[in-house]
């Protein structure tokens, strides 16, 4: 049997879109031979060919009803009425499982049970909390056309924007994270789970991050935990950067008792909605060989843009001695209201 007959009979039988296809190309056909016999012979005017039949059948099926065509003899009208009240129920029941393909797929992407197909690159967000809409905010300031992926224990997608997309589940699970193609992603966020209770949400978030490195060591993991007591097992786990909630907030209100007003500073930096920003950006090859304090001018007359460290592979100079001297694959960390374009 060809190959195309054969793939043409499994859609039909396994399809029940295609057992409708079937029936109504049948009716469709049937109902213009029937048409053709009857009235080509009497009405030639408007029956000269079997195309003109085909015609007829499609627009009566369709309930269009031009008028240009029409039986004049008894059982040219019969087939008609045949025609009408079969072709019509059969074209609708065509159409609603069309609109019901498109609707479970609707649902399917809201309720988060729908493999993702196609990302690459995109960023995982794993877990949920109130601070996830302010993390999709940061990251759209600087990439507004960033593909998000949130994998978290909830029922609906909880945020309604472009590129954003859902999977259902606990992140820590494999079979959720193939769901959200997390080995073709660039790097992972993971977050304490609102929904479980306070003395889980560091160990949820170890495990989660653990299977993240397991199974894609390239993926650049992003871990916030509550409890910096946790933090050498997260870091043991494979996370790249670990987010202290209180250790974080303990070093933000002392530093802004000691020295009022930093904190303002400080919070300028962080977001990517206003004012300045960190970057890390490559070193220029023009400032390799050259001292840190000589890099400080070229950076802010060439760039406006203030260098506060280099890092190379993974070691930081913060500040470094202004003989310091700079060289090549360093990256700079540096101040400026927009990212420096030194490559």
């Amino acid at each position: 049997m060809p190959v195309v007959i054969q793939i043409l009979l499994n859609f039909i039988t396994r399809n029940h879109i295609g057992r409708l296809v079937f029936i109504t190309s049948v009716l469709l056909i049937l109902g213009s031979v029937g048409i053709y016999l009857v009235e080509h012979t009497r009405n030639t005017n408007m029956f000269h060919g079997f195309g003109d039949a085909l015609w007829w059948s499609i627009v009566t099926m369709t309930t269009v009803g031009y008028g240009d065509k029409y039986p004049i003899s008894t059982p040219g009208r019969i087939i008609s009425a045949v025609v009408m009240l079969v072709g019509i129920g059969f074209l609708g029941m065509f159409t609603a499982t069309i609109a019901s393909i498109f609707v479970e797929r609707r649902l399917k992407e809201d309720r988060g049970l729908k493999s993702l197909k196609g990302l690459k690159r995109h960023i995982i967000i794993c877990g949920w909390n109130q601070t996830v809409p302010d993390i999709i905010s940061e990251i759209r300031a600087e990439l507004p056309d960033k593909s998000i992926v949130i994998v978290a224990d909830l029922d609906l997608k909880p945020v309604n924007e472009m590129n954003v997309h859902f999977v259902s589940g606990n992140p820590s699970e494999l079979g959720k994270l193939e769901m959200a193609l997390f080995r073709q992603a660039e790097a992972a966020i993971v977050v304490p789970d609102e929904k479980l209770p306070p003395a889980s949400r560091d160990a949820s978030v170890i495990l989660t991050t653990l299977v993240l490195k397991n199974e894609n060591p390239d993926i650049y993991v992003c871990a916030h935990i509550q409890s910096a007591e946790n933090a050498d097992n997260c870091s043991r786990a494979g996370a790249d950067e670990i987010i202290v909630e209180s250790d974080f907030a303990a070093k933000l209100l002392g530093q802004a008792v000691l020295d009022h007003g930093v904190t303002r500073v400080i919070f300028e930096l962080m977001s990517n909605r206003f004012g300045n920003q960190l970057y890390r950006v490559p070193c220029p090859s023009f400032l390799t060989d050259h001292r840190f304090g000589d890099a400080i001018k070229i950076m802010k007359s060439k760039y406006d843009a203030i260098v506060l460290a280099v890092q190379r592979e993974d070691q930081f100079f913060t500040n470094p001695d202004e003989r310091f001297e700079l060289q090549e694959g360093d990256d700079l960390i540096v101040i400026a209201r927009h990212r420096p374009q030194t490559w």
